[in-house]
């Protein structure tokens, strides 16, 4: 699933925490992703930067769900899974059996994966982490890891129902 699909699943406070974390984390991305998102909205860079970061982040969660906005959506949920969300990769690749560096970074992961495994993997996600940054992680999983696991778009479905 492309990141700019995944964000229409996203909530408004999930937004602003991802958005949060790339100001925090990664001030380049940010004011790379204020200059673009001004130019659409039609305002001067400053103009938005003086915003309330709430209300700003406001005004970016429908433009994040553009196709036009999907390499920088892609890049808000690599930032904020990385410097936040550590302890639920880890526990994700830990469940499926993926070797990692204990931060939830894997070298590869396996074309395929054991359907049972799977499906326990993410009910653990579920049962121990926020319901929507679970929800988000397991959809742009398949666009950063490079493969697709045929069951999981079912799971993150059924979870989220």
């Amino acid at each position: 699933m492309f990141a700019h699909e995944a964000w229409k699943e996203v909530t408004p406070e999930l937004n602003h925490e991802v958005l949060e974390a790339a100001y925090v984390h990664d001030k380049k991305l940010y004011r790379r992703l204020v200059q673009e998102m001004a130019q659409n909205l039609r305002k001067r860079p400053q103009m938005v930067l003086e915003m309330p970061r709430r209300e700003r982040h406001a005004f970016f969660y429908p433009l994040l769900q553009l196709p036009h906005f999907d390499l920088h959506a892609q890049n808000l949920v690599i930032v904020w899974l990385a410097e936040t969300q550590a302890p639920m990769m880890a526990a994700f690749l830990d469940a499926l059996g993926i070797a990692h560096d204990g931060k939830g970074y894997a070298d590869g992961f396996p074309e395929a994966v054991d359907e049972a495994r799977l499906k326990q993997a993410v009910a653990g996600l579920y049962e121990g982490f926020p319901k929507d940054a679970v929800g988000l992680y397991l959809r742009v999983l398949d666009r950063v890891s490079g493969v697709e696991w045929p069951g999981l778009p079912a799971l993150v479905q059924a979870a989220k129902a």
